[in-house]
């Protein structure tokens, strides 16, 4: 008989092959196949319904740095940003075959950056952020990505920093993204001829530590990964957290704590899909080996807010990954050549 089960398998969690995944992003296909990429080895795993085995999408080595990942349902593939660690030549987004992982489109960003995550808008568009402050668009059909926002809010505030990374389709007329570095979220308005309208920054109370991946669960509702910050040289203050907004401001509730370095987040029916990325050591920012296996976790979505437990006397940001990707600075399991 055909396997008609729906969803993800009925576990708290999930775990990734080898010692040294390091799972940066997630996307969920509309049967509920969960799509894992490797920052480290560049491979793609998929978790079929029901199923708790990683099964190989793509081999190691097919993905360098492999960073966003987006099921496309209706155009039956996936997308996948890959990077150059130096940023000596453009990142590349890969389309390939969701049946059975053939390639099928090669879109390289116009400039050296980092190709960090992506969305589809209700008209079948491709949007890719890029961390040294750009977004770019793939229109439906189109044959290349194109720059489509280069607003100043999208870029770190810092050299060596990271800025624009999360995005995600409000559903409706525009885009949320976030910055990485200054922890904000902005709302950019999809013009009626395609084109980006003027960032709409939208503070949030209290503020968000380095978040991550994000997904719109409607038009005024967020659910972020925050990375956090570290304590006594380890990383710390990993959270899910769920942004409400109203009018140009928004609130931030924390729903799970106490999170591995979380990179991704999607939603699925009842639950969230958590990557726990430890990022901070696959390039040396923080010391010792990560904890494994690697995993995707699950917390249900009527999750209860959690008190923002307060920040160490000890705490700091985050160290500049991208200051240590310039100067070669890899530590432990770094992307493999």
């Amino acid at each position: 008989m055909p396997n008609t089960f729906q969803g993800p398998a009925d576990v708290p969690q999930l775990e990734l092959p080898g010692s040294d995944f390091y799972p940066e992003s997630l996307s969920v296909a509309e049967d509920g196949t969960l799509y894992v990429g490797s920052l480290a080895t560049g491979q793609i795993v998929r978790f079929m319904p029901g199923s708790t085995v990683a099964e190989v999408f793509l081999p190691a080595g097919t993905a360098p740095l492999a960073t966003g990942v987006l099921v496309d349902d209706k155009g039956g593939a996936l997308y996948v940003c890959t990077n150059d660690p130096t940023f000596s030549a453009p990142p590349v987004v890969h389309r390939y075959r969701l049946d059975d992982g053939t390639p099928s489109g090669v879109y390289p960003l116009a400039a050296a950056g980092l190709a960090n995550d992506l969305a589809l808008d209700g008209k079948g568009n491709l949007y890719v952020t890029d961390a040294f402050g750009r977004i770019y668009q793939l229109r439906q059909g189109g044959a290349e990505l194109r720059l489509w926002s280069s607003d100043p809010w999208l870029a770190p505030q810092s050299a060596d920093a990271f800025g624009v990374d999360g995005i995600s389709w409000d559903g409706h007329g525009g885009l949320y993204v976030n910055n990485n570095h200054t922890g904000g979220i902005a709302w950019v308005p999809i013009n009626d001829d395609g084109s980006a309208g003027s960032v709409l920054a939208i503070p949030v109370t209290p503020p968000l530590a380095a978040p991550d991946g994000m997904r719109a669960l409607d038009k005024s509702t967020l659910v972020v990964v925050e990375a956090g910050h570290f304590e006594d040289g380890r990383p710390a203050g990993g959270r899910l957290t769920r942004v409400s907004i109203t009018g140009r401001r928004a609130k931030s509730a924390v729903l799970q704590d106490d999170l591995n370095e979380p990179s991704s987040v999607v939603k699925y029916r009842d639950n969230y899909w958590v990557t726990e990325g430890q990022i901070s050591r696959c390039f040396g920012q923080a010391t010792g080996v990560p904890e494994t296996p690697f995993l995707v976790r699950r917390f249900a979505v009527q999750l209860q807010e959690k008190k923002r437990r307060p920040v160490s006397a000890t705490a700091v940001a985050r160290p500049s990954l991208r200051r240590l990707l310039i100067e070669g600075g890899l530590g432990g399991g770094g992307p493999a050549e």
